[in-house]
């Protein structure tokens, strides 16, 4: 697609993350000192050395990159997520809320997978299950799946690089998924997004908070997966009817050092 340049809101949308990495940095110190910690000085510099590096490449976005390969739409994502591991999703966050339709929706559905690829920060910015209207949550949880399915024409080859594609590529027309929640009703659980294709994948996460364990499986169409990721057997997806199943005692993940 063809956008119209707007570096104004980019840089307005890029100077308001820059507040909130600062925000964030001083709360985690104040955290950390309440407990104890004996700390030097906050420097916060890094984070305006962080994002004036990332503001150099915002014009990307403004382009037509309907052209360029999933490795190099990866690339430039990769310069768009200024963060960590709990934090790289803020600016693309950001833009999808305020700037969608101004910039290439390809390259924001590719930083918006980086960022859940890579870090901690996945769909967070999601509203929290326990707490939103159910309504709510699944209105703009379907308005993310949407936009994803659009921006890629339905084609995850555009985005999807390595193993995350290979993984994509062999999962049959129809399948079954699993996702697990805690201190929730399996009627929210079932609202969400984020879902695996191994049950015992599931059931670990399931088993991780400190409420309830909570296991629902749907079925789901392969076209109707927006993004994937091969770690966690890992699928974004909506399926329009789910069911709660028994959730099984919780074994060690090969991550953790099981079998």
């Amino acid at each position: 697609m063809t956008v119209q340049p707007d570096t104004a809101t980019l840089e307005q949308i890029l100077d308001e993350v820059r507040g909130r990495h600062h925000e964030y940095a001083h709360a985690e110190r104040a955290f950390l000192v309440k407990h104890g910690a004996d700390l030097p000085p906050l420097d916060t510099s890094w984070i305006d050395n962080m994002i004036e590096e990332c503001r150099r490449w915002l014009p990307a976005l403004l382009v037509d990159q309907s052209n360029n390969s999933a490795e190099k739409l990866e690339e430039l994502a990769s310069h768009l997520a200024p963060g960590g591991a709990h934090t790289d999703g803020w600016l693309a966050h950001a833009i999808f809320q305020w700037a969608r339709w101004e910039v290439d929706q390809l390259l924001l559905a590719a930083t918006i997978r980086y960022c859940w690829h890579g870090g901690k920060s996945g769909f967070q910015f999601l509203p929290d299950p326990a707490k939103a209207d159910p309504d709510e949550y699944e209105e703009q949880a379907q308005e993310l799946v949407q936009f994803l399915f659009e921006a890629t024409d339905g084609n995850l080859a555009r985005i999807l690089t390595g193993e995350d594609l290979v993984f994509y590529n062999s999962l049959p027309s129809r399948l079954t998924v699993y996702r697990g929640c805690s201190a929730i009703s399996p009627e929210q659980a079932g609202l969400g997004v984020c879902w695996t294709t191994d049950r015992a994948i599931a059931e670990w996460f399931a088993h991780r908070g400190a409420g309830e364990p909570v296991l629902v499986t749907g079925r789901v169409r392969k076209a109707g997966i927006v993004l994937a990721k091969a770690s966690e057997k890992e699928v974004v997806c909506t399926p329009s009817r789910t069911r709660a199943l028994k959730c099984r005692k919780m074994v060690r993940m090969a991550w953790e050092g099981g079998a």
